[in-house]
């Protein structure tokens, strides 16, 4: 009987390190655990390439557009990305290109709806130190107004957006208008609650 139990301890041994599998041919930081001990592969991830981080304070500056921040509208200068740099190469991929800034103001009124009297100064609220976020074609951002409801969507894209329309969203709130028409905005009231 002591020897059934040997030979039957023997071949369970063998049998064991017989299904063990082989990984040495695999580092041991591309494997990962299984369920009962045995560890696979780690799959290889492919890594897109990375975007550049384009500078848009720097373009602005390197373009000549320099403007004060109530100076309300919409303006836009072409530009080769080669000749510019600050995240794009000067070399590669060359293209032209549109820089976009457009400076606005943003208040509300004190009623809703349609109203038939002519608003002063007095009637209207800044949207002051909100974020805000906007949509411009196939560009999107968020920005900050300042305390006079003041703010500036700066942005880069492959053709004029002068006609485009433009979201501006605060919350649950949101209007549209065409990008040249982004100046002096008043909202309704629930915009500033």
């Amino acid at each position: 009987m002591k020897k059934i139990s040997i030979l039957l301890s023997l071949f369970g041994l063998l049998a064991a390190c017989a299904s063990k599998p082989n990984h040495d041919d695999v580092p041991p930081e591309e494997r990962l655990p299984h369920r009962h001990g045995h560890v696979e592969p780690a799959p290889k991830e492919v890594q897109p390439p990375a975007e550049p981080q384009i500078d848009l304070v720097a373009i602005q500056r390197f373009l000549n557009i320099k403007r004060n921040y109530k100076d309300l509208g919409y303006s836009e200068k072409v530009f080769n990305t080669c000749d510019v740099g600050y995240g794009y190469s000067k070399t590669q991929n060359c293209d032209v290109k549109y820089f976009v800034v457009s400076h606005f103001r943003l208040q509300c009124r004190d009623s809703e709806g349609t109203i038939s009297t002519i608003l002063s100064e007095e009637d209207l609220k800044p949207i002051d130190k909100q974020e805000i976020y906007w949509s411009l074609n196939n560009e999107r951002g968020t920005l900050y107004t300042d305390s006079e409801g003041y703010g500036q969507i700066r942005t880069v894209a492959s053709e004029s957006q002068r006609g485009q329309r433009v979201k501006l969203a605060l919350r649950d709130d949101f209007l549209y208008l065409r990008a040249e028409l982004l100046k002096q905005i008043t909202v309704p009231r629930n915009w500033c609650n």
